[in-house]
């Protein structure tokens, strides 16, 4: 069980001054609450996190510096089907009325996305994913 000896209460207080992330402001709270004698189970209950997520972030605390510790490792996730090319023709598909491609709709849609994936990329993509390549590429619009 973490006891985060190697870091006084004082130090993580400092820090929660100076730190700009939500997710590191409350991981030191959760970290100053654990010192002042609060339990894991309590905490991860106060906090909405499993008891193993709230173990994991103290012990990360007291073998990392802080800085390390606040913040998750990368995740890179699942590697795209489409190329930069192919994804940058996407996009600039995505710019075009639908119409253009011969689809019988005014707007690009969630479910269209996908089927234009597969008809012009020969690629399959989940509905979740086609509706995030969508919000991304009407967000860079913006």
């Amino acid at each position: 069980m973490p006891t985060l000896d190697s870091v006084s209460v004082e130090t993580l207080r400092d820090e929660l001054r100076r730190v700009d992330s939500p997710k590191a402001a409350q991981r030191l709270m959760i970290a100053i609450a654990h010192k002042d004698g609060v339990s894991q189970t309590t905490l991860a209950r106060r906090y909405g996190y499993s008891r193993k997520t709230v173990y994991n972030w103290l012990t990360r605390l007291e073998r990392e510096s802080l800085s390390a510790a606040l913040e998750d490792d990368p995740k890179p996730g699942r590697p795209s089907r489409l190329d930069d090319a192919e994804r940058r023709r996407l996009e600039a598909h995505l710019r075009m009325d639908p119409a253009a491609f011969e689809y019988d709709h005014s707007e690009w849609t969630p479910e269209l996305v996908r089927r234009h994936l597969s008809d012009a990329f020969d690629v399959s993509y989940t509905l979740r994913s086609a509706r995030t390549i969508l919000n991304e590429a009407t967000s860079e619009e913006r």
